[in-house]
């Protein structure tokens, strides 16, 4: 059996990355382009970021591009980067410190029935260059904001859920790859 040539990806052509929303997790898409045509007004070496709600479908690609965060490719690689290799000690680590904020915090008591107990919000900032940076607050009275940080850029922000950003993380090497036989340059360690 004869083997497959090998695939060429084109330059201005994106590439499609991404983990579909399911009736329990919101899904995140990020379109790469490498080298767009050249008319367009779609930058070089970019990456439009987005996200949709549980149990929706996909935007088009322009809807996408409308309502999507625009990141440098090497910026949206430490992001994934951050999720594959630092996220689950960083989700622990305030969990570990929140479960010892309430068990330090005694409760005050107000009446024979009635004690006071005070919230806890762990809050985690990250920078990823002067391009962005990502924003974590875990709050013991809302006990699913463990599923949202925040990506801010100097003009647009989005609200990612850390599980689907890690799942985009794992194909990381694979997509680096892909992205560099597309024709990226690299400045940075992925």
């Amino acid at each position: 059996m004869a083997s497959l040539p090998p695939v060429q990806l084109n330059r201005s052509l994106p590439i499609f990355h991404s983990v579909a929303a399911t009736v329990f997790e919101p899904g995140h898409s990020g379109y790469i382009f490498v080298s767009p045509p050249v008319r367009s007004k779609i930058k070089c070496n970019s990456v439009y970021l987005t996200s949709t709600q549980i149990a929706q479908r996909w935007p088009t690609v322009a809807e996408s591009m409308r309502a999507s965060m625009l990141l440098s490719i090497n910026c949206y690689f430490d992001i994934l980067k951050f999720f594959r290799d630092e996220w689950q000690g960083v989700k622990l680590e305030c969990l570990n410190v929140a479960e010892e904020m309430r068990h330090s915090t005694t409760p005050q008591q107000m009446s024979e029935q009635v004690f006071v107990c005070c919230d806890c919000h762990v809050h985690y900032d990250r920078q990823f260059g002067t391009e962005a940076s990502l924003k974590f607050i875990l709050n013991s009275s809302q006990p699913e904001s463990i599923n949202y940080v925040q990506i801010k850029t100097h003009t647009q922000s989005i609200v990612l859920h850390p599980d689907v950003m890690s799942k985009l993380s794992k194909d990381l090497n694979k997509l680096v790859e892909d992205v560099f036989k597309a024709g990226h340059h690299f400045c940075g360690n992925c």
